[in-house]
């Protein structure tokens, strides 16, 4: 049997990692250690016993979600802390095998194990191709269910167009320079919000296993969540407004005469989010506040922040439009033949 993990790394745009456990390595593995003398297991840091290798793990992941996603995923290798006990690392729940003796009391070990990694748009494809039950021979590991159900609220979020524009300031490029970034993100009312904070109190611990004890705040599984649902969302709108010129061009490249808020909203509907090196390093600055107004003025105009009837074009009622002709209609025909010409030409003059 394989079980499926997966988990999210957040650093720079976040990419989510695959890793898998079998149940014939860890037979292999335990018999191994059953067989290997009576000394005490290091726990250094070291491969996982039976962890599935990455050829695979690709072949797995094809098999479920599409053999072009899986094709399309790094291999790579992560270090985990998992629970371990002189035996070796132990099992998750869901991979079948024998009873294992009492080999101690489990601690935490690092153990290196080879995944798949895939950014956040292929990512939240291979998430929502995924079967609701895994099928015979495999099984889906609680982080794994736990990021299908954030991949399917994400969508939900893009359907009822819970997103929002927003400008960010980063200095994550080579030389640590001050720059600016156009992004899409979640915009949440409290109730989205309630949502997404009852989701991360159901997230595994194994989620954040890839992370040292000293990145571990109380508000971790919330903001990986939310982390994760804004790049889902930023790569979902960047990709279908970059297929299409909503913006027309005025020039052929961007010059450092480029105003930033055009760079801002051509970096919008462009697959590139930099904007370059920014002057203000203040979020106060009179670039952060137009780009903060216009990010209001798109929630407000958003059918989610509405009330129901804004799904749709206002309009009068035909009672409210026959009255107003008729007092018009009235209106005009008190009025002298100077009264109408002027009135025609924009101007009224007293009675």
């Amino acid at each position: 049997m394989i079980v499926l993990h997966a988990l999210w790394n957040r650093s720079g745009a976040g990419r989510l990692h695959f890793w898998a456990e079998s149940s014939e390595q860890a037979e292999l593995s335990q018999q191994a250690v059953g067989t290997g003398g009576r000394g005490r297991r290091s726990f250094i840091s070291g491969p996982h016993p039976f962890a599935l290798a990455a050829e695979a793990l690709r072949e797995a992941l094809g098999e479920l979600g599409g053999s072009l996603l899986a094709r399309e995923a790094v291999a790579g290798v992560m270090t985990l802390r998992l629970p371990a006990t002189t035996g070796g690392p132990l099992a998750s729940p869901e991979l079948v095998r024998e009873e294992l003796a009492d080999t101690g009391t489990p601690i935490f070990a690092s153990w290196e194990v080879s995944t798949l990694a895939l950014a956040a748009d292929g990512a939240l494809d291979l998430l929502l191709a995924l079967p609701v039950s895994a099928p015979s021979g495999s099984a889906f590991g609680n982080s794994l269910r736990f990021w299908i159900t954030a991949a399917r609220l994400a969508y939900e979020l893009l359907a009822r167009q819970c997103y929002a524009p927003a400008l960010q300031e980063t200095d994550e490029g080579e030389d640590r320079e001050n720059s600016l970034r156009a992004a899409w993100g979640a915009a949440l009312d409290w109730e989205d919000d309630a949502r997404v904070r009852e989701l991360a109190a159901l997230m595994p611990p194994v989620c954040w296993s890839h992370l040292p004890a000293s990145a571990k705040p109380a508000t971790l599984p919330y903001e990986l969540l939310l982390h994760f649902l804004n790049q889902a969302i930023d790569v979902f709108v960047r990709a279908r407004l970059a297929s299409h010129d909503i913006l027309p061009e005025t020039r052929k490249r961007w010059s450092k005469l480029t105003p930033l808020p055009e760079q801002w909203l051509r970096a919008l509907a462009s697959l590139d989010p930099a904007l370059g090196p920014s002057r203000p390093r203040c979020v106060n600055s009179p670039v952060f506040s137009m780009c903060g107004s216009i990010s209001w003025v798109w929630m407000r105009r958003r059918p989610h922040f509405a009330p129901a009837s804004a799904w749709t074009l206002p309009r009068r009622e035909k009672s409210l439009d026959r009255m107003e002709k008729h007092q018009a209609q009235r209106y005009r025909t008190k009025m002298s033949p100077v009264q109408r010409r002027q009135m025609s030409k924009g101007r009224m003059i007293g009675t």
